[in-house]
């Protein structure tokens, strides 16, 4: 496989010429990239690059230019080698945090691109695309890009056009043996040329709404972006995991798959760029991603404090009384007792108060139990006294926060098992409400995965509160 059509979970080297842009000076080194990150290897006399920081060095390899970005000298190690003489060599390890392969830029200013594409692992599940069909006249297989949901969406917020990209690769060259591969992207095309960094953000914000649309870990497996004059160039980040297969199964896809939302597709994506709910994505995301190496306990606090941002942040009602009132209060209270205190203890009241018409945490679970769709409240037990539920799960992530041996009244370990699927619908309910998705297609999503079967009714096993 050339370098060029290696992905992000590829190991490789490239062996070339380095520089540092305006310097005529060149050496000859190995670039690696692996899961140990990206570093350049050069051997040199003494070491040339003075300081740590290194925005930019240039490349001329075997597989083709490169930039590398965002770099620092991690090791510089002299050996001493002795025949008729020494000399001293200087083995130079230098990391950095990305680089592109491709293209030379000699300045960070420079590194713009018209549009990017990018592919996801678990993108063509997603698409529920199979564009290979059987045909019976012909007797075989044939391509069939009508069965293809494509979609081209304006962001508004971004001010960029987001939308499908496929292409068709052979994957072997001889008549006899040739084989056609469907590879799925999505399409960043912004309005003006823009930065990899403002690429990246728009990345993690797509690969965040996928793992909530296909209920699974989803990763970065490429991205690359073509130039002047049609030439394709690949984009490398240090590579921060290993590839994960993932478990998906159709029937639990569909309800969120894109042939499903297409009549929905602008909503979703404008409401999901635009929401105020930015911390309960990015702590749902994590925690699906990452749930596999966590402990018990910290997926439940980190699904309660998703839970509670997304009531901070995006419903109306989350103060006892309005703002301008409870300010009017507040200052009929310190006037009260002005006389009275010193002025660090009016700071101290003045700090403490601040906060105080704010629902607490578990006035917050509480009201956004309420609110979820009756059948859910129907379906699982331990919702229908919303009181209860929100005391426990209030005490337990005391207890877990700030460990005391009079709170009581907390979920065990193997009840903490079961409450953290649980709060993972709940949040996962109020992303997809966020977008502008309507319950009953939010109820399908839920009832008809297939890795939900039998959750429920465990559920309501498990966790009996008294």
């Amino acid at each position: 496989m050339r370098a060029k059509n290696k992905t992000i979970f590829d190991d490789f080297e490239l062996n070339g010429i380095w520089w540092l842009p305006n310097e005529e000076t060149k050496y000859k080194g190995t670039l690696i990239y692996s899961n140990d990150g990206i570093s350049l290897k050069i051997i040199e006399e003494r070491n040339p690059f003075n300081g740590n920081k290194l925005p930019i060095i240039l490349g001329n390899t075997d597989k083709g230019l490169v930039t590398l970005i965002d770099g620092f000298v991690s090791s510089a190690n002299k050996t001493l080698y002795t025949s008729e003489g020494s000399i001293n060599i200087s083995t130079i390890k230098l990391v950095f945090k990305k680089f592109i392969l491709g293209e030379r830029y000699d300045t960070l200013e420079k590194v713009k691109f018209d549009y990017l594409k990018v592919k996801f692992t678990g993108l063509e599940w997603w698409y529920l695309a199979d564009p290979f069909i059987y045909d019976h006249e012909k007797g075989g297989i044939v391509l069939d890009m009508d069965t293809f949901t494509e979609f081209n969406v304006r962001v508004d917020s971004l001010d960029a056009f987001i939308g499908s990209s496929y292409t068709i690769v052979e994957s072997s060259k001889m008549f006899f043996n040739k084989k056609l591969n469907f590879i799925p992207y999505i399409r960043i095309k912004p309005d003006e040329p823009q930065s990899l960094e403002w690429y990246e953000k728009v990345i993690w914000n797509l690969k965040n709404l996928l793992v909530l649309l296909i209920k699974s870990p989803v990763q970065i497996e490429s991205f690359t972006a073509n130039i002047a004059d049609f030439r394709s160039i690949n984009i490398y980040p240090r590579r921060l995991e290993d590839k994960k297969d993932l478990n998906l199964n159709w029937v639990e896809l569909e309800p969120l798959s894109l042939p499903s939302l297409k009549a929905d597709i602008d909503k979703i994506f404008n409401n999901w760029f635009d929401s105020r709910a930015k911390s309960t994505q990015l702590l749902y995301s994590n925690t699906i991603i990452s749930e596999h190496k966590m402990m018990v306990e910290d997926i439940f606090i980190n699904f309660t404090k998703a839970l509670e941002s997304y009531h901070r942040d995006c419903t109306e009602q989350g103060t006892f009384i309005d703002k301008d009132s409870y300010n009017s209060v507040v200052e009929k209270m310190i006037e009260a007792v002005e006389g009275d205190i010193t002025n660090d203890l009016k700071s101290k009241l003045k700090a403490t108060l601040k906060y105080a018409n704010e629902f607490g945490f578990q006035r917050r679970i509480k009201e956004l139990v309420k609110d979820l769709p009756e059948k859910l409240n129907v379906e699982i037990d331990v919702l229908r006294d919303r009181q209860k539920f929100a005391d426990k799960v209030r005490n337990t992530r005391d207890q877990l926060t700030h460990y005391s041996d009079t709170i009581t009244n907390i979920f065990n370990f193997s009840e903490m098992v079961y409450v953290n699927k649980l709060l993972r619908i709940l949040t996962m309910v109020y992303l997809l409400r966020d977008l502008g998705i309507k319950d009953e297609v939010i109820l399908e999503a839920i009832f008809n995965d297939y890795s939900n079967f039998g959750v429920i009714k465990k559920i309501n096993e498990v966790l009996v509160i008294n």
